[in-house]
């Protein structure tokens, strides 16, 4: 409901259960979004913050303008006015699951360009009276004292957590990496003609778009945020803007691309040969470690080749209290998607159908996100088999990895960031084209004719040893469709068009193409899935026929984009084309 037509009645009782997110010292017209809401919102000298946020995850994107526009608009007034200017910079990105009642003070330090905790101030005028359902603040607001940090060097410095604390066993309902203290009702009543009011008209979309890093009281959502984006110590705040890195962009700055020297793999620059006499002069300047120091690095090594040597692919490559260089999203390389000691015809079927690789990175992410043990004892790679339907099977099975689906979107249109959009698009690639999970059946398949009566009635596969890899259920497939129904309904219908792929603003038409070209694909896998099945899960199967409709109509009236318009056997012309003329065209080597 809009703030503005609210009774006092109704305002007071959205004062006690929403939060308030102050901002001292924010330069005037600085560009605001929140949460995918189409509205964008340019600051003026008086703002101070957004006000009746509703409880639960909110992505808040601000944009600082350039000299020449805050010097041209200094005499604005108001709090804030709808509205666009190209005249922009770096985008960033504050996420946070913001708790009822909980005021959040922030201060913008111009030397860092972050949002962080304002300085403490020698009065406590502000703290003095508080209703209990503000004993969640953050830190007193006052006012906008320049900062007691420190230059650029300071930010690159900030050690992040990478996991959630253990939970408490006080009762304390306080998240964790916050400073409690308390904000008088009085101050906030002061602050609220320069209050942006939360646009209440977003909250239905966004609710959609972020249920699954909701579900639970956000305990799964929460350990993936804080796995992959890190947290800033004593505010527990997510920050990322457009140029944080991934994983692979940051190899390609180091110079850390891999290369082949006598047979082995060497990750790294190659350090150039140098003469006797260089040697000798560099050896002068060399610091020695004491024997403590090589002790300590001794240990740490061994400790660290340990850990990587018991699960290599379950492991980040950094610890907790890194320097947030990077986004840690779980590795997926899509080129390899077989499992391991695969050969001939075996490895060609699991590197055209992702459903391994699928199952896998469901099983990664649950152990990088700590969120359940490792179930890698045995037959990791099969998905459960469950009997009833249950949210907690959902959440047990894919919930860290449609929590990592629905992050990698945010960042990306949210702040912009390269590094998220490949991974959101790796993504989407890897459910459209794992076709066994949903029961599809493939040209690998061998004929009906020639499965035993015996391999049927166990439900031993297809004889190729699939279902002993892959268990057929479509329930990740219609929560991905979902989701990803959730998220495309945020995007106005020109995001793919006014986008360019130099532009930085995360669409454009290259993606745009790979988008349609994959749930293409996935039409095809889920038709032929509906042909092959037997009444395994006729629940199920309406599921993802609603699913599929929903997200096809979506696309239909808010892209132009006609999913139905071919028939199979032209889709699959289609992509038997690409896989002989593509990018991933086969190519004879002569021996």
């Amino acid at each position: 409901m809009p703030a503005h037509h609210l009774t006092p009645s109704e305002a007071q009782i959205l004062f006690e259960t929403h939060a308030f997110l102050l901002v001292s010292n924010l330069p005037a017209r600085t560009q605001l979004l929140i949460d995918g809401h189409p509205t964008c919102y340019l600051t003026d000298a008086s703002f101070q913050g957004i006000k009746l946020i509703p409880p639960g995850w909110h992505c808040i994107s601000w944009c600082l303008p350039s000299r020449a526009n805050v010097d041209a608009d200094a005499d604005t007034t108001g709090t804030a006015t709808a509205g666009i200017d190209n005249a922009f910079g770096i985008r960033n990105v504050l996420l946070r699951r913001f708790a009822p009642g909980e005021v959040v003070v922030r201060h913008f330090d111009a030397a860092l360009e972050q949002l962080v905790l304002p300085p403490l101030s020698s009065s406590s005028s502000s703290s003095s009276s508080s209703s209990s359902s503000h004993a969640n603040a953050t830190v007193p607001g006052s006012t906008a004292a320049p900062s007691t940090r420190t230059g650029p060097a300071q930010a690159r410095r900030t050690k992040l957590r990478r996991r959630l604390p253990p939970p408490s066993s006080s009762s304390s309902s306080s998240p964790p990496e916050r400073t409690p203290t308390v904000t008088s009702p009085e101050y906030l009543q002061t602050l609220d003609p320069h209050l942006l009011a939360y646009p209440h008209e977003a909250l239905g979309n966004w609710h959609r778009a972020t249920s699954w890093l909701s579900r639970d009281g956000g305990r799964i959502g929460g350990a993936v945020v804080a796995r992959i984006v890190g947290l800033q110590p004593g505010t527990g705040d997510a920050v990322v803007d457009s140029m944080t890195t991934g994983p692979d962009d940051a190899d390609a700055e180091d110079g850390l691309a891999a290369r082949a020297k006598g047979g082995r793999r060497i990750w790294g620059k190659a350090r150039p040969a140098t003469s006797d006499v260089e040697d000798e002069v560099m050896q002068r300047f060399e610091v020695v470690p004491s024997d403590d120091e090589e002790k300590e690095d001794g240990a740490q090594q061994r400790k660290r080749k340990r850990d990587r040597s018991a699960h290599p692919a379950d492991l980040s490559d950094d610890e907790d209290g890194d320097d947030g260089r990077t986004l840690r999203f779980t590795p997926l390389d899509l080129r390899r998607s077989w499992p391991p000691g695969s050969t001939g015809s075996t490895l060609t079927r699991w590197s055209q159908d992702k459903s391994y690789l699928l199952v896998e990175t469901m099983r990664r992410c649950r152990v990088r996100a700590g969120v359940l043990p490792d179930p890698a004892g045995s037959n990791a790679g099969v998905v459960e088999q469950h009997s009833h339907d249950g949210d907690d099977d959902d959440d047990a099975t894919m919930g860290a990895l449609l929590c990592e689906f629905e992050l990698c979107f945010h960042l990306f249109v949210h702040s912009h960031n390269h590094a998220a959009l490949s991974q959101w698009t790796r993504l989407v690639s890897l459910f459209c084209h794992s076709s066994s999970i949903l029961g599809a059946s493939s040209g690998f398949d061998p004929h009906p004719s020639s499965i035993d009566a015996a391999q049927r009635a166990s439900g031993g596969g297809d004889g190729n040893g699939v279902q002993s890899l892959v268990a057929v259920t479509v329930r990740p497939h219609v929560s991905f469709l979902r989701a990803l129904t959730a998220q495309l309904e945020l995007l106005p219908s020109s995001f793919w068009s006014d986008q360019s792929p130099g532009s930085g603003g995360g669409g454009g038409a290259k993606e745009e193409v790979e988008l349609v070209k994959n749930l293409g694909t996935l039409r095809v896998h889920v038709a032929r899935a509906l042909v092959a099945s037997s009444s395994r899960d006729p629940a199920g199967e309406e599921a993802l026929i609603a699913a599929w409709r929903s997200l096809s109509h979506l696309v239909k009236r808010r892209f132009g984009w006609d999913l139905d318009s071919l028939l199979d056997e032209e889709r699959e012309v289609e992509d038997d084309l690409y896989a002989e003329l593509g990018d991933e065209a086969p190519v004879v080597v002569e021996l």
